[in-house]
């Protein structure tokens, strides 16, 4: 709307861009504006199955009335059944989970799933009743609490006081009683046969438990100041004392009101329960203490928001810190509290789907979500900042209900850390006796329900297909018999006894006994009907938060935030385990010690680790990962690999390891997100795997080919007891792994393990993340890279100068006519620029990183450079010398020059491809670092060729140094050669006795820009600048010099320049001896115009002997023909 209004639109832009409020669309609470699927007070689905399975005949009233399967067979009482299940259990109380997952994680379970489930239910009770026992054993069971453990968290032995725990008794308000009360769930009587309840809330993940569920109750919760929601003094959730009227804040459920009389004799008065997002937080009130987290998180995020954004109105922060809470929440329960669950995510999110349904199933409603019962304790331990036992004592769940002070009043702090360092119950037919007898009970008031039975009553209620039934809906198979449901043969034999047939066993009795579906706390059928479910509400909900609502970088923020981080920053807990959905002792006992400011993080071993692990010979350096990991590890700079030696401990807690270990490098996070991992297992019967993966966020790791070059060598074997993995990898990145290892400082190390799986479900606790030096400092092979600072500037510079030695080629070539170009013969000076352009191409060589084929590669170079510049310039003035010294040679063209000057070459190229093969050049290691290493005998030879080529080139410029400095490179060769010298002397003994690589390189490369620009100066510099400044660009030719002179006349020119020479020596005889020298340069008169050329462009040396040389050589082209002596004058040399 607000393009078509350009009054509000010119306003907006006046006072600074659009409000968030209008440039955003926020959630609404009951999920209008989002999918139509997932509004509130939808009837929850009954697909994927359909039909009625219980007598409907009367689904209002069930008194006095046995419920009918299929109508023909009559089924026992939910009671029966839940003392039946519960006798089959007894021996030694509830299992403890043995993934060690906690209580936090129950309550988390209970607190979304009413965020996404409410079903409305009928004012009217009904009675359901309660048999009794044909056994004193049974009659035990029906009317006394169930004796439990009161150990909690083993690994640490918290134990609650038995003062503070009753011990198990008779409940006398069960004696005589013969019903529980039942208040079914409200649906449409004329729909007939299928019975539909209604989802009162939004199935959307939306924190309706802390904002509300309507538009009324969160305006209620709201201060309107600054975004923020309501906190008593405390910081805690308000009183209704506290609050404007409500209506139906925190009261028992219907049912129960009608037997409890006055409430104050059941929990607290009215006015002292706590107000929340939904009524329903007062009954289970431990889910307060999650409840108050987010409400003190959502303030926080109010603060931040409000100092990056003052222009932020109250409406804004508040709907900015909801969406972000929102998003923490889903985050949290999809990739912290599922995986823990499962040991599984659910199929990569694909971005919104208009067309998914998210509602909730009433197979969900009715019976998934119902597990959570089987997982409790009988009470929630307290514990101080020392994780002992608080004064306050433990709190018992059946004294929960109703009574938020209970749990709140000691603070949340001591709660949490019960909650976390206790272990649930295992999901089993076993449920505590808090829940099965006392639960909403109290000894003054009235008799407590069995949870159980009212779930049994419920999957009842909702028309809820039998097991085998729902496990084909779901695409499962059907189970044959009862030993395939459970391997428990007394689980096995009371379904029998109690169904007679497997086809007749009820889902919600089967889906708690089925065995555990491997890393899943639940069995199969109930883990499939809850992935579906989350994966629908995900999918199908418009505003998830992954679904483009936030920028990348918050995303980022969003992702990495963990419930330990909430946790940490809303409470004095300050120092939460990682995995606060697995208890605390656990991690206590096998979390990560280490961390970069440990003495481990330095290579220091702790010697009370060192006997329980096997040792492993021919590693260099080893370390503890935690108790449970020893890694072991010796790197080969000169390959530029390491080999790794990962060890897991036989045993972890009271687990045998038969499960996956692995190791990550450099994730990009504190967890193993995105880091190069290697995993595998192996197995006392002989099984072993191993496999290089690239760890995802959130999923399994996916596993690189089984030729993958990033993993070589790699092997699995069991060695006494210990699961050891050996494999090489490179130390840069090399495709498919990804990352590099660094060097001279600590790499993040992950590891991780699951001792019960061989499949790569999720890890739990047991992983933890180290800060290992893995490469040292001396192996600071690529320190300088094209990216680093320091390459990136002897980069541009060689970049510059070889650009600019092409462009000379460039001018050599087209201006090869000009005299000045051709009395030094072009083609040799093209060779001595392609030797200048392949001395600046080691600069780029010098910065890549270090490996054997760069060593061969600088090799080349150097020596290529070398002899193209300084051997070939030796050569073209050595025939100066020839000529100078009247030698035979004198008359060489320049093409017979330049093919005498391929053995030169070919000297060069054999001794370095003799190196080559050898005495390879490879990486090596020093005391301080790595570098190339040359051999000994091969590099001496190469070298002592290249010095007699330089000692020969100096002789010949000494020799020739009087000759005309046009045709002659002395001063050139001289000091081109003084420049390479100093830069040996000097430059490479610094490098030599540099500390570390950096300086190493920054010295070499100096010394290669020096000689390399050296020789492009003293040979081209004034050369170049006679052309463009003195001659302003134009070239000079004789009258008489034409093209076809290129080479005709070289010798006799030479004949010529040696009858020139033998003059010079007579004259400076006769100077030496004072005689007056008398020529015919100063006899004669001046020639004619055309034979002032030669003098006039030829004597242009300073020097009294060249300019002698130069009259004398007038003279002797005067004797024979002028015109043909000018232009050979001018000939290519």
């Amino acid at each position: 709307m607000l393009l078509f209004c350009p009054p509000l639109l010119f306003s907006s832009l006046i006072l600074g861009g659009f409000p968030p409020l209008l440039a955003a669309e926020y959630r609404s609470y009951d999920g209008i504006g989002n999918n139509p699927g997932g509004l509130a007070s939808l009837p929850q689905l009954r697909a994927p199955f359909s039909g009625a399975w219980y007598d409907n005949s009367n689904p209002i009233n069930y008194t006095n009335r046995i419920m009918i399967l299929e109508r023909t067979d009559p089924v026992l009482s939910a009671r029966n059944v839940s003392n039946q299940m519960a006798s089959a259990m007894v021996g030694g109380g509830p299992r403890k989970n043995r993934r060690m997952i906690n209580d936090l994680h129950t309550m988390w379970g209970a607190m979304i799933g009413l965020d996404y489930v409410k079903t409305m239910m009928n004012t009217t009770n009904i009675t359901m009743s309660i048999p009794r026992a044909a056994s004193g054993a049974m009659a035990t069971l029906t009317r006394t609490a169930v004796s439990t453990s009161n150990t909690h968290a083993e690994s640490l032995q918290y134990r609650i006081r038995a003062a503070q725990h009753p011990t198990p008794v008779a409940n006398p308000l069960l004696a005589g009683i013969k019903n529980f009360t039942f208040q079914r769930a409200f649906t449409n009587e004329s729909a007939k046969p299928e019975r539909t309840a209604l989802n009162l809330v939004t199935p959307f993940l939306d924190a309706g438990g802390i904002y509300g569920t309507n538009e009324t109750r969160a305006r209620l919760l709201r201060t309107f100041i600054k975004g923020k929601v309501v906190l008593d003094s405390d910081d805690l959730p308000p009183r209704v004392s506290e609050m404007p009227a409500l209506d139906m804040v925190g009261p028992p459920p219907p049912s129960l009101a009608t037997q409890l009389g006055d409430q104050s004799t059941r929990g607290a008065p009215r006015s002292e329960m706590r107000v929340g997002g939904d009524a329903i937080s007062n009954v289970n009130t431990f889910g307060f203490v999650i409840v108050t987290l987010f409400m003190r998180e959502h303030n926080r995020l109010c603060d931040r928001f409000a100092s990056e954004h003052a222009e932020w109105d109250d409406e804004t922060l508040y709907q900015e810190a909801r969406k972000w809470v929102i998003a923490f929440m889903q985050r949290i329960n999809y990739y912290e509290y599922l995986p823990a669950l499962t040991s599984r995510v659910l199929p990569a999110y694909t971005g919104f789907n208009a067309s998914t349904n998210p509602q909730v199933t009433i197979f969900n409603s009715a019976c998934i979500l119902r597990y959570g019962h089987s997982e409790m304790n009988d009470a929630v331990e307290r514990l101080d900042e020392r994780y002992i036992p608080h004064p306050r004592g433990p709190i018992l769940v059946r004294d929960a209900p109703f009574d938020p002070d209970k749990v709140l009043d000691a603070g949340i702090e001591p709660v949490l850390r019960g909650l976390v360092s206790q272990v649930q119950n295992q999901v089993d037919w076993e449920v505590t006796g808090d829940l099965r007898n006392w639960m909403f009970g109290h000894p003054a008031g009235m008799p407590g329900v069995d949870m159980t039975a009212l779930d049994i009553q419920r999957n009842r209620d909702f028309g809820i297909p039998p097991y085998n039934d729902m496990r084909e809906s779901y695409g499962l198979s059907r189970a044959e018999s009862f030993q395939e449901i459970s391997s428990n043969p007394r689980i096995a034999a009371t379904l029998a006894s109690m169904y007679g047939s497997v086809d007749r066993v009820e889902a919600c009795i089967g889906g708690l006994a089925e065995d555990e579906w491997p890393g899943c706390n639940m069995g199969q059928l109930l883990h499939e009907g809850l992935r579906e479910q989350l994966t629908r509400i995900r999918d199908g909900d418009k505003f998830w938060y992954q679904n483009e609502q936030f920028t990348p970088e918050d995303l980022k923020v969003i992702e990495s935030t963990l419930l330990r981080d909430i946790i940490a920053r809303n409470t004095l807990w300050k120092d939460p385990p990682t995995n606060v959905f697995f208890s605390l002792g656990a991690q206590m006992s096998r979390r990560n010690l280490v961390d970069a400011e440990h003495a481990l993080a330095r290579n220091e071993i702790s010697k009370e680790f060192l006997e329980d692990f096997p040792k492993m010979s021919g590693a260099e350096q080893a370390m503890h990962l935690g108790p449970a990991f020893k890694l072991y590890w010796s790197v080969n700079v000169r390959k530029g690999e390491a080999e790794f030696v990962v060890v897991g401990r036989s045993e972890v807690g009271a687990l045998a390891l038969t499960g996956w270990i692995g190791v990550g490098f450099e994730p990009d996070d504190s967890g193993m997100t995105n880091a190069d991992m290697v995993f595998g297992y192996a197995l006392e019967n002989g099984t072993t795997y191993i496999r290089g993966a690239r760890s995802v966020a959130n999923e399994p790791p996916i596993p690189y080919p089984t030729d993958s070059p990033g993993i070589t060598n790699a092997s699995a074997a069991r060695i006494q007891g210990f699961t050891v993995l050996k494999f090489t990898r490179p130390l840069a990145a090399r495709p498919p792994f990804n990352k590099t290892l660094p060097i001279a400082r600590p790499a993040k190390v992950a590891y991780a393990m699951n001792p019960m799986y061989v499949e790569p479900l999720y890890h739990g606790p047991e992983r933890g993340l180290a800060n290992v030096e893995l490469v040292p400092a001396y192996a600071n092979y690529h320190a300088v890279t094209f990216n680093s600072a320091l390459g990136i500037v002897f980069t541009v510079i060689g970049t510059i100068l070889l650009s600019i030695t092409l462009a000379t080629i460039y001018v050599i070539i087209t201006r090869r006519m000009d005299p000045i170009i051709r009395r030094s013969s072009p083609p040799f000076l093209l060779i001595i620029l392609v030797g200048v352009a392949l001395g600046y191409v080691c600069i780029f060589v010098w910065t890549i990183p270090r490996s054997d084929a760069a060593c061969k590669a600088r090799m080349w170079l150097v020596g290529l450079a070398y002899i193209l510049m300084f051997g070939f310039a030796t050569v073209k003035n050595y025939r100066i010398y020839l000529v100078f010294r009247g030698a035979s040679g004198s008359g060489l063209s320049t093409r017979a020059v330049l093919l005498g000057s391929i053995p030169l070459l070919a000297i060069e190229v054999i001794l370095l491809t003799i190196w080559t093969f050898v005495d390879a050049p490879y990486l090596s290691v020093t005391s301080n670092m790595v570098d190339c290493w040359y051999g000994s005998v091969m590099p001496a030879i190469v070298l002592a060729y290249n010095l007699l080529i330089l000692l020969c080139g100096l002789y010949i410029a000494v020799c020739v140094r009087h000759a005309y400095t046009d045709y002659q490179d002395s001063f050139a060769i001289a000091f081109s050669t003084y420049n390479f010298v100093m830069c040996i002397i000097i430059l490479v003994p610094v490098s030599v006795s540099g500390r570390t690589a950096v300086e190493r390189y920054v010295l070499e490369c100096i010394a290669i820009l020096l000689v390399t620009t050296g020789v492009l100066a003293f040979f081209f510099g004034a050369k170049l600048w006679t052309i463009y400044v003195i001659n302003r660009g134009s070239i000079r030719l004789s009258s008489s010099f034409t093209p076809e002179h290129e080479y005709r006349g070289s010798r006799h020119w030479a004949w010529s320049f040696g009858s020139a020479r033998r003059n010079t020596l007579r004259v400076r005889n006769q100077e030496e001896q004072g005689v007056e020298v008398t020529t015919a340069a100063n006899r004669e008169p001046k020639p004619e115009e055309g034979e002032a050329v030669a003098s006039s462009s030829v004597i242009s040396s300073p020097t009294i002997g060249q300019s002698l040389m130069a009259r004398l050589f007038i003279v002797n082209r005067s004797a024979e023909n002028q015109s043909k002596q000018t232009t050979e004058t001018e000939g290519v040399i």
